[in-house]
């Protein structure tokens, strides 16, 4: 991985779940101006039965603290933060990331890899650089303090139920629940993309965000 003087990489392992969580609150904050994930987000997702995390996952550290992370899920599914006061430092560390989030992912058998991003904020104009396009928007809804949602009739020949939230939520393109303040994040874009030569790259993220997506890298 290309990274700048005095960075190094290395595996992760279940004990950096609150290490993992500081860095991505930082960014959180950073880039939408609120944290959104919870650490049992972090812990419940490293422990589904399809997932290695020594194998399907970077840090990237200085001087022993993690700046910077990447994970990559069924071959498609990316997720990836850099600390606030480590971007745009030369080398970009997410430009590194980001291209060992599309080897990963075709290291696992995908031909598309994305991850959500904030809308117009720092990672959305990287991926956009790096030729990701936007595969989906979505939002995070709030509902305004003393209204009540009025129940409505269910059409005919129809039953309703009880969701259930699964732990992989993160990953299936539904978002993390908001913060306890109630506010809602603004639109994150998921960007993709099949696998390709580097200059084909596509990948997706989002929270209000998009996801923007593009191939993983051919191992040409």
């Amino acid at each position: 991985m290309d990274l700048p003087s005095g960075l190094s990489t290395r595996a992760l392992v279940p004990a950096d779940a609150e290490a993992v969580y500081a860095l991505i609150a930082a960014s959180e904050l950073h880039d939408v101006g609120e944290v959104v994930v919870d650490l049992e987000d972090i812990v419940g997702d490293w422990q589904r039965p399809s997932f290695t995390l020594g194998e399907q996952s970077v840090g990237v550290e200085s001087d022993g603290a993690l700046v910077a992370y990447a994970e990559v899920y069924a071959g498609r599914y990316a997720d990836a933060h850099v600390l606030p006061e480590h971007r745009g430092r030369g080398i970009s560390i997410g430009t590194a990331l980001a291209h060992w989030t599309q080897d990963e992912a075709q290291r696992q058998g995908g031909s598309l890899v994305g991850m959500p991003v904030p809308k117009e904020s720092e990672g959305d104009r990287l991926l956009t650089s790096l030729g990701y396009h936007v595969r989906w928007t979505s939002w995070i809804l709030e509902m305004p303090g003393g209204v009540a949602i009025v129940p409505q009739p269910v059409p005919p020949g129809m039953r309703s139920g009880t969701c259930v939230r699964e732990t992989s939520a993160r990953h299936t393109g539904s978002s993390r629940r908001p913060s306890a303040s109630g506010r809602s994040a603004p639109p994150r874009r998921t960007r993709t993309g099949p696998p390709g030569p580097s200059s084909d790259r596509v990948s997706s993220r989002g929270s209000c965000a998009s996801c923007r997506t593009r191939p993983a890298r051919s191992s040409e």
